[in-house]
C-alpha cells in the first residue's frame, strides 16, 4: 500500500473580508441590481483604495490649513497652481496632482463648482438706477468653475461687470 503525500501548507491566504465589505457586497447586489461580478469588482476596488490609503501616511495633513487659506484667496485656482504653490513654500515635499486633488476633495471637503461672478459695485446706488438701460459685453473672460466648501455658494466679485463693444 502506498503512502499518502503530506498536505502541503497553502502559500496564499484566503480574503478576510469585513463585516462592512460584505454589507457593501450585499447592498450592491440586492438594491443596486448589480451583477454579482460587477459588485464584487467594485468592492474590491473599494477595498484596495481603503488598504492603499492604510499604507500611505498622508504626508500633506500639516499642509491642510494653507490649502484652505490658498483656496480661499483665490477660488479660480487649478491643480497646477496648487502643487506649484505647495512646491515653492514647502521645499520637502514632492506629491504628484491626482493627489493634491484627492486629498482637496477627501480631507479639506471643497468641491468644484460653477462660479457666480457678481461685479464689485453691484448693488450700489448709481448702478441700481443705471441697470435698466446699461449694456455691453462681458470683460470678465476668466475661469467659470473654482474649489469651495461643499455646502458653500460659489461667488467671486469682479471689477466691473459690462463695457462698450468695439467692432474692428
Amino acid at each position: 500500500m502506498e503512502e499518502v503525500a503530506v498536505k502541503k501548507e497553502r502559500e496564499s491566504e484566503y480574503n478576510k473580508y469585513e463585516e462592512k465589505d460584505t454589507l457593501l457586497y450585499l447592498f450592491l447586489v440586492v438594491e443596486k441590481r448589480m451583477t454579482n461580478s460587477a459588485s464584487a469588482k467594485a468592492c474590491e476596488r473599494q477595498r484596495t483604495y481603503c488598504l492603499k490609503m492604510e499604507e500611505k501616511p498622508v504626508e500633506m495633513m500639516g499642509h491642510k490649513g494653507h490649502l484652505i487659506n490658498f483656496f480661499d484667496e483665490n477660488k479660480r485656482v487649478t491643480i497646477t497652481d496648487t502643487v506649484d504653490n505647495l512646491t515653492k513654500n514647502f521645499a520637502d515635499l514632492d506629491i504628484k496632482k491626482y493627489r493634491v486633488a484627492e486629498f482637496i476633495k477627501q480631507e479639506c471637503n471643497l468641491s468644484v463648482k460653477v462660479i457666480s461672478r457678481h461685479p464689485a459695485t453691484r448693488n450700489s446706488p448709481a448702478v441700481i438706477e443705471k441697470r435698466a438701460v446699461w449694456s455691453g459685453f462681458d470683460i470678465n473672460m476668466t475661469r467659470s468653475r473654482g474649489w469651495l466648501k461643499r455646502g458653500k455658494p460659489a461667488i467671486v466679485e469682479t471689477p466691473s461687470g459690462r463695457a462698450i463693444s468695439y467692432t474692428v
